[in-house]
């Protein structure tokens, strides 16, 4: 944030100043340039008599309702004398000639001097700043919404990508070949190997290939009959980060590749739910 000072913030028309100094509570805030006041200061102090603010002013406003009336015409005669004498802001210069965006003539209360947009006029910089600020104190929090709203909306996710697959075919087989010819051959090909080291550890020494034949087959039919792709996925993943499942027929279940592609390589109480257990006929 940019040190200036009070009298610096007056000349240049700011509303806020930061010195980058403690206030006499130990803040290190912005400022007010009209009074000199620390904005946290200002929040503490309403937070702790908001209700008798809250309740002074409603009681006011109904005591005296024909004192807020002309209180506000008196502010509305004013704000239209203000507009007529006034050439048109960068805002509405914007709004007048179509545009989304606009460049304000004056920074924001930190400084910051960027594009806004139309229908949003706040600070993009200091949005994003806040943001990142409430991303890494809610981690946990957000997390768990995303959690709840996939839980309740995967008709509607699942329809969604498969929409957004079906009219961007082009873009993503371009995504794919720029993504093979950049390396991502090489990658591939160690992930396989990885993949099949894991699933040669993980196969007990008493099964063979012939073990899996029925269960790949019932899983081909299904996407036949059904016409959504099936896949063989392992109920324990054989690569967990606390627990390794084994390859074997009783640790397997037949489920849609999107489900396959969420579960990952996530443990089944992470994904289903504690107490969820594998449909019978694929544990058995």
């Amino acid at each position: 944030m940019e040190i200036i000072t009070r009298k610096e913030a007056k000349e240049k028309g700011l509303t806020h100043y930061f010195t980058g100094k403690p206030c006499k509570h130990g803040h290190i805030e912005l400022r007010y340039t009209a009074t000199g006041y620390c904005d946290e200061c200002r929040k503490i102090k309403w937070r702790q008599n908001k209700d008798k603010h809250l309740s002074n002013s409603k009681r006011w406003k109904q005591q005296n309702p024909d004192k807020v009336k002309k209180h506000c015409q008196t502010q509305q005669k004013r704000r239209r004398i203000i507009t007529a004498s006034k050439p048109l802001s960068p805002r509405q210069q914007a709004i007048k000639e179509g545009r989304e965006t606009y460049l304000p003539e004056k920074p924001c209360v930190k400084g910051h001097r960027a594009l806004r947009k139309v229908n949003h006029p706040a600070c993009p910089i200091c949005s994003a700043e806040r943001c990142k600020k409430y991303k890494a104190q809610n981690q946990e929090k957000i997390k768990a919404c995303e959690n709840e709203y996939r839980q309740k909306n995967k008709d509607k996710l699942a329809k969604a990508r498969q929409a957004y697959h079906q009219a961007n075919k082009e873009r993503i087989r371009e995504k794919r070949t720029e993504w093979l010819n950049n390396g991502g051959r090489a990658k591939k090909c160690i992930a396989q190997k990885m993949r099949d080291k894991a699933i040669k550890r993980a196969t007990p020494s008493t099964l063979a290939n012939q073990d899996f034949y029925e269960l790949y087959q019932a899983c081909n039919e299904i996407s036949k009959a059904t016409g959504i792709e099936h896949q063989v996925d392992h109920y324990y993943p054989i690569r967990g980060e606390t627990v390794c499942g084994l390859n074997a027929p009783w640790n397997l279940q037949i489920i849609t590749a999107e489900e396959n592609w969420r579960k990952g390589n996530k443990m089944p109480e992470e994904f289903y739910g504690v107490g969820h257990t594998p449909p019978m006929d694929y544990a058995n």
